[in-house]
């Protein structure tokens, strides 16, 4: 099965690709970049997390909206990312002793379908018994993201606007985009 991903590297680089060797309990996956095709090797412990995803577009203008009745899909947890993304979600595999768990959007309408999360990634995660401080969750300027061409291999990367003119490396050749 092939999962459409979007990588969020500790950098602050993004690979959108496709993947169908994932696995929790290997060190690595192969993406195939969606717009080179080029296929590479990643460590999932570069890695902020591994958005699987239905598009790669996604919807800008959506706002999160977290339900609470979707308690099958486990335990209400809201992480706090050290690049300042706050996410609300369920959890079912999520302990202190595991570095990657799987967290499910909160928001039935979200663009992510599941997100396998790197813990040294997070600030905090805190299970919480219901989403009500969270009736909408806004994006921070540091959320808000430009598409930057690599200046050596010409691929599009997704910046936040915090890390704009900061050392951020391409997704693809891992040469310094500014």
């Amino acid at each position: 099965m092939q999962d459409k991903v979007v990588l969020h590297y500790l950098d602050h680089t993004l690979i959108k690709g496709i993947t169908s060797n994932f696995s929790p309990v290997k060190s690595f996956l192969h993406v195939q970049d969606h717009e080179t095709q080029a296929i590479s090797k990643v460590y999932l412990s570069d890695l902020k997390a591994v958005y699987f995803v239905k598009t790669y577009e996604g919807n800008p203008k959506h706002e999160e909206v977290p339900d609470s009745t979707r308690d099958e899909l486990g335990r209400k947890v809201k992480l706090v990312f050290k690049d300042g993304e706050i996410l609300y979600g369920y959890t079912q595999s999520f302990t202190r002793d595991l570095q990657f768990f799987n967290v499910f959007p909160a928001d039935p309408q979200s663009n992510n379908e599941r997100i396998f999360v790197n813990r040294k990634a997070t600030e905090t995660i805190k299970l919480v018994e219901d989403f009500s401080e969270a009736q909408h969750i806004l994006r921070t300027p540091e959320q808000e993201f430009e598409i930057v061409r690599c200046p050596s291999c010409n691929v599009k990367n997704r910046v936040s606007k915090a890390n704009m003119g900061k050392k951020v490396k391409c997704g693809k050749c891992r040469n310094y985009l500014f």
